[in-house]
């Protein structure tokens, strides 16, 4: 269809937003994204390429677009003749100067997710930040774990939105404050039936 896969991801993550904006008890000028490998990846680019993203936490996901090329990374993840154009510090720059905070596990087995990567991107994406007086804003974190999105991860990707949006940020972090929902709750199309709510 000459859609490439990320942009369908990121069409319909932008239809999310528009869900959000929709919603009245929704604060339209504090919308943080967060998400964890292909989700990570996925909140890059919504960040990058949406206004209404004020922070982002994109966690074990950031690398270079060299080092995907050079792994097994899903084809949603490359951006189809991407290093023609830019490495993805280049895309760490435009989201300047949203907060953005990138989580990266020291023991993570995908080579393109591994630390030395996310440094390379970090620096670059730093530029553009310093340049905006804004170098508080881009972050990064160390975990000695695993390619995952564990409670540690969890706490510390809900105290940079906390400090992001001026909010509790002398109130202790509550993770059983979050109740997740069924997902069959959440289904659309149900039974191939679609929800009437």
């Amino acid at each position: 269809m000459g859609t490439p896969l990320m942009g369908i991801q990121l069409q319909e993550n932008k239809r999310a937003i528009d869900l959000l904006c929709s919603l009245d008890y929704v604060n339209k000028e504090q919308i943080g994204a967060t998400g964890a490998s292909g989700g990570g990846n996925q909140t890059m680019w919504l960040t990058a390429m949406d206004a209404r993203v004020k922070a982002a936490v994109p966690v074990v996901s950031i690398g270079t677009f060299r080092s995907y090329i050079m792994n097994s990374n899903c084809v949603c993840e490359l951006h189809p003749n991407g290093l023609q154009h830019f490495e993805e510090g280049q895309l760490l720059q435009a989201m300047a100067p949203k907060a953005v905070k990138i989580i990266t596990a020291l023991k993570d087995g995908n080579a393109a997710f591994n630390v030395h990567q996310m440094l390379k991107s970090y620096r670059l994406g730093k530029l553009a930040y310093q340049q905006q007086d804004s170098a508080d804003q881009l972050a990064y974190e160390l975990f000695d774990e695993s390619h995952s999105y564990t409670i540690e991860m969890n706490k510390a990707m809900l105290s940079w939105f906390n400090k992001s949006f001026n909010y509790r940020q002398s109130l202790p972090i509550e993770l059983n404050a979050v109740h997740m929902l069924d997902t069959s709750r959440l289904s659309v199309l149900q039974y191939g039936i679609k929800s009437e709510k």
